[in-house]
């Protein structure tokens, strides 16, 4: 449920739009190449967890690159985050002001409004330093959008109907822009051809972008238990040496089934949401422009409708303020390993406690081996020293504890610093968010670009890399094969492809004027 919370962004509200201009059969195939192309790259970072023994997205470029690769991947990662913070900030004011015009006449202003819901909801949410203390959260926010999804799909089922059927829907749209399966032709300055091209290219990301979730993989993978399995390369493999052959460790095969569950889910509700959208926009097609649920409002003189409309706007903004935490903690959490304010769990960080807390289990395994083999033997001697192993392991993975005497002060500081660095990361956001009117351009530029690179090509290459440095590890090992290469190497280039053709189309509609990119193409 979390990763499917973290995968669901604003971008769910340009899909009826992106199917309408693409056409619905380039909108399906690229829906069904955005998931299997995301579940991909999604446990392409799963196998970088068990090759590096990281459990975070920027460790893993530390791991992959050493210090200044890792920093390049640090600094980038917390461009783009902050970029679709304000993004969700921007969806957020202009929701929360619409949302108040439907109880006062004179609401405050976008810049109050904003900020009450940042401060009570936004920021304590985002405090916690683990993802998975927003599981319930996560929950919320899928109802939520489960709620918007179904009026969506009410109002395009009225609309169907009132047209008389879902024949004759498509035949009002055939008739009214000359396309439904196909891409419209939107550019007056070009040849039918290559404006319908140029229409599914510019929503490209639209598409790939909405099943984003790459970056809050590796910490959700960390948060899950641990299984004993059969080892497979002299004992070890991911994990610390178990007894007889086995080793505990997190399972790739439990990650691959969270990963297409979640994006089952969020493709289940975005076609719903997407076609159904579209449809209800059968006669009109003008007026679907961005965000559907604004444009929605047009559509029907319907009272219910109207009033379910406006809650729904109600319940988006509820999504939107319980999604943004699960963007803030990564992008804190880098922040503050670029100030040098990283004090987590002793100074050992993640990799620290995680190694810690194997080596625990390995001293608990070897001991309650002996013990067996003891008892085997016939003899009540069993070894007394487990719980002081235990004991020693427990107080050097807390880090926290006593060193040399007195109490460490770490805790307290590191909560200082991540109160402060979380506060200004949503204060400074919320400043950008109300203080500039047009985020189109630079969102989508960061969209094509930086999440291009962030989701698709970085992964690939921290496969690629850890891949290397594991065979560089094993003396006259043999190299990865071919199947293992082409599992990286797939993803990079046609993450390349779609970075460069994104951002040439992008270019391309705000120079001809003819559409301007949306700002929920980032997420």
């Amino acid at each position: 449920m979390t990763l499917a919370s973290c995968t669901i962004g604003t971008g769910v509200l340009a899909l009826p739009a992106a199917f309408a201009e693409a056409g619905f059969a380039a909108g399906l195939a690229l829906i069904t190449l955005s998931v299997g192309f995301n579940a991909w790259t999604c446990l392409l970072l799963t196998h970088c967890c068990v090759l590096s023994k990281q459990y975070s997205y920027r460790r893993i470029g530390e791991a992959a690159f050493g210090r200044t690769g890792g920093l390049v991947v640090k600094v980038g990662l917390v461009a783009v985050l902050f970029g679709i913070i304000t993004a969700l900030q921007v969806v957020l004011s202009d929701s929360l002001y619409k949302v108040a015009h439907l109880f006062v006449d004179h609401p405050a202003s976008k810049w109050t409004l904003s900020g009450v819901a940042i401060g009570v909801t936004v920021l304590p949410l985002s405090l916690p330093s683990d993802i998975s203390a927003l599981r319930y959260t996560s929950v919320l926010a899928l109802t939520s959008m489960l709620y918007v999804t179904i009026v969506v799909v009410v109002c395009g089922y009225l609309r169907v109907e009132q047209v008389g059927g879902l024949a004759q829907a498509i035949d009002v749209a055939i008739n009214e822009t000359n396309a439904f399966w196909e891409p419209q032709s939107g550019s007056n300055t070009l040849n039918a051809s290559a404006s319908k091209m140029l229409n599914i290219m510019t929503n490209v990301p639209v598409f790939m972008m909405a099943f984003g979730c790459q970056v809050q993989v590796p910490d959700i993978f960390r948060t899950m238990p641990k299984k004993t399995i059969a080892a497979v390369v002299n004992g070890v493999r991911g994990g610390v040496r178990g007894v007889g052959g086995q080793t505990r460790t997190r399972s790739l095969k439990d990650m691959q089934w969270v990963v297409a569950g979640a994006l089952f889910i969020v493709c289940f509700l975005y076609l719903l949401l997407g076609v159904s959208g579209a449809m209800a926009f059968v006669g009109h097609w003008n007026q679907l422009k961005g965000d559907v649920l604004i444009a929605l409002g047009t559509t029907t003189s319907n009272h219910m409708l109207l009033n379910n409309i406006g809650a729904a706007r109600v319940v988006m903004c509820v999504s939107v303020s319980l999604t943004c935490p699960l963007l803030v903690l990564p992008c804190r959490d880098t922040a503050l390993q670029l100030l040098g304010l990283d004090w987590q769990r002793g100074n050992h960080g993640e990799a620290g406690d995680d190694r810690n807390r194997d080596q625990e289990e390995a001293d608990e395994a070897d001991t309650m081996e002996k013990n067996r083999r003891a008892h085997r033997a016939g003899t009540s001697k069993l070894n007394p020293s487990a719980s002081n192993v235990l004991q020693h392991r427990g107080a050097a993975a807390r880090g926290a504890g006593e060193v040399g005497g007195r109490k460490n002060k770490w805790p307290a500081t590191r909560m200082v610093s991540h109160s402060l660095v979380t506060a200004g990361l949503l204060v400074l956001t919320w400043v950008l968010a109300n203080s500039i009117n047009n985020l189109k351009l630079v969102l989508g530029f960061t969209g094509a670009t930086g999440g291009c690179l962030l989701l698709y090509i970085l992964p690939s290459l921290f496969y690629l890399k850890l891949l290397r440095l594991q065979q560089r590890r094993v003396p006259n090992g043999k190299g990865p094969s071919c199947a293992a290469l082409l599992f990286g190497w797939v993803p990079l280039v046609l993450g390349t492809v779609i970075m460069v053709v994104s951002t040439g189309s992008t270019i391309y509609f705000v120079s001809d004027g003819t559409t301007s990119t949306n700002a929920t193409m980032v997420h």
